[in-house]
């Protein structure tokens, strides 16, 4: 294999790399960051993000996208970069690809590197913040009756 080849890295290949050690950090969970719709994003009051993510659900042969999960990114340092990205809407174009700790950033508590990749175009970035939150939705009392 050529040098250039070993070099070219497609924008799905930071998933192939091993997970960095995540203990002390908020846990994300495995099944759902990868292909979830965007239900909504929004910014502030400060420097945070918002997410609404609808995970994706496998039963067998059959997918379907849960309620909204919200994400939140607190005290973003690369805020203007991030703002940028969403901005150009790659959300509206796209569902999210990839959600993980950075494979080349140590993340320690208070000082997280988040890699957030979009499928279908080429919009990515690492979100530099302090604190990330996940809140599940309220169970449905209708369905648990």
């Amino acid at each position: 294999m050529s040098k250039e080849n070993k070099l070219s890295l497609k924008p799905t290949a930071a998933a192939k790399l091993p997970r960095p050690n995540t203990a002390g950090l908020p846990q994300l969970p495995d099944h759902f960051f990868n292909h979830a719709l965007f239900e909504g994003v929004s910014f502030g009051p400060r420097r945070e993000l918002t997410l609404g993510l609808k995970p994706l659900i496998w039963a067998g042969h059959q997918g379907h996208h849960d309620p909204a999960v919200m994400v939140r990114f607190g005290g973003i340092v690369n805020f203007e970069e991030v703002k940028a990205l969403f901005d150009a809407n790659p959300h509206k174009r796209s569902e999210l690809g990839w959600l993980d700790y950075d494979k080349h950033h140590a993340s320690k508590p208070g000082d997280l590197y988040l890699h957030l990749e979009f499928e279908r175009v080429t919009a990515r970035v690492v979100v530099h913040c302090s604190s990330l939150t996940i809140t599940e939705p309220e169970p449905d009392t209708e369905k648990a009756a």
